[in-house]
């Protein structure tokens, strides 16, 4: 079972031992509400639960859909550093460039994911990095043919640079604080709100309960899945950069 898993269940336990003591406080010290202020409050609190899940369904849908960009990013950045080594045998004394591809790619995959893992926003291979663009700099390049293909070398790197930083900034989540505190006071609301719902029905009362937590929690938890990119259930991992590392330290491919 992973932390991500374990950390929900908690909160999913949490919540419900909370609504457990609203209803045993409403047993204890009924609202005792008139009927009137009894529809007043649902239709308050239905306006209210209305905007929330629709807060909460905005969220998920931009944060779908900044994993999905994420993850064909990733995509990219492996496809353009297979493009790049394959390039590079073109040119003369390109191997040391190739290794540096190989070293990066292998860091990546590795300690580089673990730490993105843990919402680090530095995969710590930037020394590993910095020795790409220096075997790139000190490739020779004999006539005009071997500088043009080092030039596009070249530029295909800055796309890949672009996409290293993309990936590495998302590693911390794109939900700011506040928009957190939001959440998770809605959350809080919703349950506390039970205790000036109820339809005097036990069975209806439980079923309603759980319907409406069962929308909430299950949104937060794909909130919280799809603001933690590299680890959880709903994660992007590291298999394109170990197919890729694969293929370029099989024979022949250094």
């Amino acid at each position: 079972m992973t932390i991500d898993l374990k950390n929900t269940l908690l909160v999913c336990a949490a919540v419900l031992a909370l609504l457990a003591m609203v209803k045993r406080l409403g047993s204890s010290r009924p609202h005792r509400l008139s009927l009137a202020q009894k529809n007043l409050i649902a239709t308050n609190f239905g306006s209210f639960t209305t905007l929330y899940t629709l807060f909460l369904g905005l969220a998920v849908v931009t944060l779908l859909q900044d994993y999905n960009s994420l993850e064909e990013a990733a995509t990219q950045e492996a496809d353009l550093l297979r493009v790049e080594h394959e390039l590079s045998r073109e040119l003369p004394g390109s191997g040391p460039f190739r290794e540096a591809l190989r070293a990066h790619v292998g860091w990546v995959m590795g300690p580089g994911w673990e730490r993105m893992a843990r919402g680090e926003r530095d995969d710590g291979g930037e020394e590993i990095y910095r020795g790409v663009w220096q075997a790139l700099h000190g490739m020779a390049v004999p006539d005009a043919q071997a500088a043009q293909l080092r030039l596009f070398i070249l530029d295909k790197m800055v796309d890949i640079n672009r996409l290293r930083h993309r990936r590495m900034l998302a590693a911390s989540g794109n939900l700011y604080t506040p928009i957190w505190v939001l959440v998770l006071l809605g959350a809080f609301f919703t349950v506390a709100g039970f205790y000036f719902i109820d339809a005097e029905h036990p069975a209806a009362d439980l079923f309603f309960a759980a319907m409406m937590l069962s929308l909430v929690l299950g949104n937060v938890f794909i909130l919280y899945e799809l603001d933690t990119p590299y680890s959880g259930i709903i994660h992007i991992g590291p298999e394109r950069f170990a197919a890729l590392h694969a293929a370029m330290a099989a024979p022949g491919g250094g």
